[in-house]
């Protein structure tokens, strides 16, 4: 027997909550990863931003959940036609507020991350390749900001920023030496 819809209604609503405040707790620790990466280029390889990307994915997953649980719980409100449109709305800017937030965080994060990385001298092994997947991540980033539903509410240097990561990476990316493959080494049988 499914459960009574007022029930359904109030468990959407509890888990809404409960993933929203697990949204901010992963904003504040994305945050204070954030810091960490940006003051500190020789912490490439102690991963401190690759923390704080690996925070944002949580908060990334997370929000997608959300964002379900917000349009489903939405749709309840409006059905009850008790002024709750306004409910629906305001928890729908709370959240395009929250990943606005870590979007620009992302983006300027990097910004300075990879401006420190690149007068660095050091780098790690493998850096072209994981180099190359942040590059998709500043592309993807980039592709958000463009939407037509960002345009106006983002800072509008955000967009600036980004490019200048994205032409940063790009020639750390040219600069580092790719792994050796060497099943393609000269002189092996086959």
């Amino acid at each position: 027997m499914p459960p009574p819809p007022d029930r359904d209604r109030t468990s959407r609503q509890t888990e809404a909550k409960a993933l929203f405040a697990a949204l901010r707790d992963h904003a504040v620790e994305a945050m204070l990863l954030a810091e960490k990466a940006r003051t500190d280029p020789a912490r490439f390889r102690d991963h401190a931003y690759y923390g704080f990307r690996e925070k944002l994915t949580d908060f990334q997953a997370l929000a997608s959940l959300l964002e379900r649980r917000i349009d489903e719980t939405a749709k309840d409100w409006r059905l009850r036609q008790e002024g709750s449109a306004a409910k629906a709305e305001e928890a729908r800017q709370q959240f395009d507020r929250l990943d606005l937030m870590m979007l620009s965080l992302f983006v300027r994060t990097s910004r300075r991350y990879f401006t420190l990385l690149a007068i660095s001298d050091t780098r790690a092994l493998g850096a072209a390749e994981r180099l190359s997947r942040d590059l998709q991540a500043l592309h993807e980033a980039l592709r958000r900001l463009r939407e037509p539903a960002m345009r106006g509410r983002a800072d509008p240097t955000l967009e600036a920023e980004l490019t200048t990561a994205i032409l940063i990476l790009n020639d750390l990316i040219g600069r580092q030496t790719p792994l050796t493959d060497f099943d393609a080494a000269p002189g092996r049988g086959g």
